[in-house]
């Protein structure tokens, strides 16, 4: 098992090329909403401040007047005020545009929604980082390589059967033996996040107690699917993301306590990030 330290942020971030343009660095579509507002944006922002250029988020009917506060990001809306398996087709130009998809944040977890979010990852041939409800929904069958979960300990005893251990390294191997069974990723947040493909294990160990509230797993989850989208691999977006969100809670928390903010964080993450340059 490694720790994830800060020569990760290396890795992930290079040396742009002067003569880039809109899409050179990351084209990631954000679905989410549903049973509420307000996470495709924690999870837009996130992206956008860890260094994706160009993001789009579909929502349900309604979501589209967030354009006018948060001008930065393409806000598209579907018809209706929940998802159902028509609105795979609506969006089918928008997943050929993009590089990677982030689905499950407030959709909900009915019906329509298990079979929208399931439909979706059948026909997606990108990359794809699923968070939230749609792991609640999630069929596990279609599960591999180009996903990454990113569960609480709830959503991971959900889709396991198992309970994550306080232990550091029985977590681990629940984490290693759930990601080998089934071919795919797993970054499990928590007091120490564990991620594993089936093979490594890796701790991450920057968070802050303050940070066990709603909203900062949906940053967690713009960094990475942000990472993937800027070209790297899962495994290394998933263990950056990890130490990003982590370290600039731990930066919040010194300043704010427990009156710490996801939106707090997220305007850390560039803090982070510099320490590399």
């Amino acid at each position: 098992m490694y720790q994830i330290k800060a020569e990760i942020l290396k890795k992930v971030y290079r040396q742009r090329n002067p003569w880039s343009y809109k899409g050179n660095y990351g084209k990631l579509l954000v679905i989410a909403g549903g049973i509420s507002f307000g996470s495709e944006v924690l999870v837009s922002l996130a992206a956008q401040r860890s260094g994706c250029d160009y993001i789009k988020v579909f929502g349900p009917k309604g979501s589209k007047e967030f354009g006018f506060l948060y001008p930065q990001i393409i806000f598209l809306e579907y018809e209706r005020d929940r998802f159902d398996k028509k609105a795979i087709e609506s969006i089918s130009e928008l997943m050929n545009w993009s590089k990677v998809i982030v689905v499950g944040n407030s959709i909900g977890t009915d019906k329509e929604q298990e079979e929208f979010v399931n439909g979706l990852i059948n026909k997606y041939t990108g990359k794809i980082v699923i968070d939230a409800d749609g792991i609640k929904v999630l069929d596990k069958r279609l599960l591999g390589p180009n996903i990454l979960l990113t569960p609480n300990s709830y959503e991971f005893k959900l889709i396991s059967g198992e309970e994550p251990s306080k232990d550091l390294n029985t977590r681990a191997s629940q984490v290693k033996s759930f990601a080998n069974k089934y071919n795919t990723n797993v970054l499990l947040k928590g007091h120490y996040d564990i991620f594993s493909d089936g093979r490594d294990v890796y701790f991450n160990k920057t968070n802050s107690v303050y940070m066990a509230k709603p909203g900062t797993g949906d940053v967690l989850a713009g960094i990475a699917a942000s990472l993937i989208a800027q070209g790297n691999t899962i495994i290394d977006s998933a263990l950056a993301s990890a130490y990003i969100n982590g370290y600039a809670g731990r930066l919040v928390s010194k300043e704010k306590g427990p009156a710490l903010s996801p939106l707090d964080i997220i305007e850390k993450i560039p803090v982070v990030i510099n320490k590399k340059f």
